[in-house]
């Protein structure tokens, strides 16, 4: 390449300006965790026993349940108010077949009174279905979603492996997990290392992993 020397620079290539005065925007800072999207529902799993808990999912007890596969297709949409923003509104919808899980643990498994279903909504049902608000808080990794008068925290989990108690709780790259603490202890009990025991009576943990499917 060819470089003539000039003994003049070209108006056309001049700046105008004064040494100092260029001055440069900061960046826009990011979202501190980027929940706006659709995430579609991959796990759903218990920890709960009142001896030696453990993780088990529902959905792979489903003969225990009156229809707990219908919670399989749902999403979780989260809309943020504003960009960047860790507040705004979320919608969980029903999926494709338009059904919630009822959280009806049947009665025919029922340890204590034989033949009456058991409704598990208070600690599996506790997100709310349809629209609703959330705020999410980094800082203390929690996420509060809340509907009238009615709100409710929980942890969220991003990718990682978590210990809970002596098990290991994963969430894959991709994947959120918002855990729900139950009302269950460990403790004695006459149903030790029964399904009745592990759901009804003594869940301590119910996680809902959620995969991001839409940005």
């Amino acid at each position: 390449v060819r470089v003539n020397r000039v003994d003049a620079i070209p108006e056309e290539s001049k700046t105008i300006g004064t040494r100092g005065s260029l001055k440069i925007e900061p960046p826009k800072p990011k979202p501190a965790f980027d929940l706006n999207g659709k995430w579609q529902v991959e796990v759903l799993t218990c920890y709960g026993g009142s001896d030696a808990p453990a993780f088990v999912r529902p959905v792979d007890k489903n003969w225990l349940w009156n229809n707990v596969k219908s919670e399989m297709d749902n999403q979780l949409i989260f809309s943020p108010s504003a960009d960047g923003s860790v507040s705004g509104m979320v919608d969980y919808t029903a999926g494709a077949d338009g059904k919630y899980w009822d959280y009806i643990f049947l009665g025919k498994f029922n340890k204590v009174n034989a033949g009456v279903n058991v409704d598990c909504s208070k600690n599996f049902g506790w997100l709310f279905h349809g629209e609703s608000q959330y705020k999410y808080d980094e800082e203390n990794n929690v996420i509060t979603f809340s509907k009238g008068q009615v709100a409710y925290t929980v942890s969220l989990y991003k990718p990682g492996s978590y210990t809970v108690g002596s098990k290991t709780l994963a969430v894959p790259d991709g994947c959120i997990a918002l855990g729900w603490q139950c009302d269950g202890k460990k403790g004695s009990s006459v149903n030790y290392y029964t399904d009745y025991d592990r759901f009804v009576q003594c869940p301590i943990l119910y996680v809902m992993v959620f995969k991001k499917v839409e940005q």
